[in-house]
């Protein structure tokens, strides 16, 4: 177990939740030389299973009630069966349409070479609670409804629509870690290029300022490339789970302990879910940050050297903007990425809250006042009979 746990680190972890996602028909590739490449072979099985999952969906929808006609609590979750379906749609043809982009952008991650980068308590419970919340809801769907045939069918696809937008989520956190401790490695470079001890001649100096300002110019490409990738998995994950964190908080109030337990254990791994989004991009800005403020002070140390280092302090402003110009991860260029948006998705959050439960307390007192209005009139018609 210990050798196990020595082996895992966030390299192997990305390529095995590549093969994972492969296998859930989402990312068509194979390894060629030891290249990640896109496969029609791969692309044909992904289109085949997003195929099965479609037919999986409209069947499941035409099992729905009508809205109309039901309560409203049952209407909501009604409601949150089409979200579901609609997320894991967006999510699995999105991917597919993007595989070219994103095969690019694990080669270029691929040909990295940094030290190996530990799992970190947060990723192992994530990792945990991503196993453990599918597996219980199949097994339990399997014991409660042993007779009907179908069950193991619909559970087994159910598995798999969780276990692709979480794989997808976990996927962007080890990418961000990734590419994070490449930009960390990259400045550890320049860096030792001020250390007297090691006296770099002013050609090396240029050499090395060119090499690292094409490795920055090329964490550009690579950081647009993400954000090309996930920016509508990101947008539709978050919008769906205000829905989802809002509906928990309405089972909470009105049902029964024991569908509260089994929300539990599905929010959990949600939770975690969210919080790895939100937070994927906060090592890459303060890696990026703290670049900023190195190159600054390597300009001001390398100015101190004399005239003759003009050169070499044109490069590292050059190095500076670049920098500065790395792009922060935007939701189609309405709001930046980052632990500040948990804020408004819980003002948004307690915002559905609030009307949903207005709502049912509007339809209980109108409910109420119909009940009151029929004893009125029976007890009005008693009394006439009376008194005839």
């Amino acid at each position: 177990m210990k050798m196990l746990f020595e082996r895992l680190n966030q390299k192997s972890l990305f390529l095995r939740v590549l093969q994972f996602l492969r296998l859930l028909g989402v990312l068509p590739y194979e390894k060629v030389n030891g290249k990640h490449r896109k496969s029609q072979v791969y692309l044909g099985y992904s289109v085949a299973v997003q195929i099965l999952k479609f037919i999986f969906h409209i069947r499941k929808l035409s099992k729905l009630p009508d809205l109309r006609v039901i309560n409203f609590f049952e209407a909501i979750y009604a409601c949150w069966i089409i979200a579901v379906f609609i997320l894991d749609m967006i999510i699995s043809w999105h991917f597919l349409a993007s595989s070219t982009v994103l095969l690019r952008m694990i080669r270029t991650l691929n040909r990295s070479r940094i030290p190996t980068i530990p799992l970190d308590k947060f990723t192992l419970s994530m990792i945990a609670a991503t196993t453990i919340a599918p597996f219980y809801f199949f097994f339990e769907e399997l014991l409660l409804n042993e007779t009907n045939n179908d069950t193991g069918f619909e559970s087994a696809f159910g598995a798999d629509i969780f276990f692709t937008y979480m794989n997808c989520s976990l996927l962007l956190m080890t990418i961000m870690k990734i590419f994070s401790s490449n930009i960390m490695h990259t400045l550890d470079a320049l860096s030792s290029t001020s250390i007297p001890m090691l006296e770099f001649t002013p050609s090396d100096l240029r050499k090395s300022y060119s090499t690292i300002r094409k490795q920055i110019i090329g964490f550009q490409r690579l950081a647009k490339d993400i954000h090309e990738c996930f920016s509508v998995m990101v947008f539709g994950i978050l919008a769906f789970e205000q829905l989802e964190m809002g509906l928990l908080v309405l089972q909470c109030i009105y049902v029964t302990l024991t569908p509260i337990k089994n929300s539990f254990i599905f929010y959990v791994p949600v939770a975690l879910q969210v919080w790895a989004i939100l937070d994927s991009q906060t090592q890459y800005i303060n890696a990026c940050e703290e670049g900023v403020h190195r190159v600054k002070k390597l300009i001001a140390d390398v100015g101190h050297m004399g005239p003759e280092q003009v050169q070499e302090v044109w490069q590292l402003r050059g190095i500076h903007a670049e920098l500065k110009r790395m792009p922060r991860f935007t939701i189609f260029g309405f709001f930046e990425l980052g632990r500040h948006c948990l804020l408004s998705m819980g003002s948004v959050m307690l915002t559905y809250v609030i009307i949903a439960v207005q709502f049912a307390m509007g339809s209980s007192s109108a409910t109420c006042t119909s009940c009151i209005c029929n004893n009125c009139d029976a007890k009005y018609n008693m009394n006439n009979i009376s008194l005839t």
